[in-house]
């Protein structure tokens, strides 16, 4: 359905892992979406220091360089707050429980992108032999906390 008269973005897609022009995230949906006639932003990491800008009909918002995860979160808060989406598009699971949030505070619709196998990544991945003890369980966690948001995001 084209946009209607509602205030505000149709779709606002955010990231914490990729930067904002990331090959799929901006390119393949971002840009499609704007090209289709859609108000479309991106929030993701910066590359070369740029701040917001537009580029190819879509908003981009880079992090602040140097934010650490939290203050991304509240980053993505406030892109929420500003830009009212009627779709807010997730591209990893620490964003589930903001895109709760908004679903709750906005009304927004929530889709959950999995780019890839997040438990696996804990339970087996190199970067994170430092907490080996816990992998297990974070994974576990991580696959429980995904089931459950399976009965609130739209797709």
């Amino acid at each position: 359905m084209p946009p209607t008269g509602r205030v505000g973005y149709h779709t606002l897609h955010v990231t914490l892992r990729n930067v904002a022009l990331h090959s799929r995230i901006f390119y393949k949906e971002a840009q499609t979406l704007a090209q289709a006639g859609y108000r479309c932003a991106v929030v993701g990491l910066p590359q070369g220091g740029q701040t917001v800008y537009a580029r190819g009909g879509v908003l981009v918002l880079p992090y602040p360089t140097g934010a650490a995860v939290l203050r991304r979160l509240c980053f993505v808060a406030w892109a929420v707050a500003r830009l009212r989406p009627a779709v807010l598009h997730v591209h990893s699971p620490e964003l589930l429980l903001l895109g709760l949030w908004a679903r709750l505070r906005y009304g927004c619709r929530v889709v959950y992108d999995v780019h890839e196998d997040y438990r696996a990544n804990r339970h087996y991945g190199a970067e994170y032999a430092q907490c080996r003890p816990w992998q297990r369980l974070v994974g576990t966690l991580l696959r429980l906390w995904e089931r459950l948001a399976l009965r609130w995001v739209m797709a």
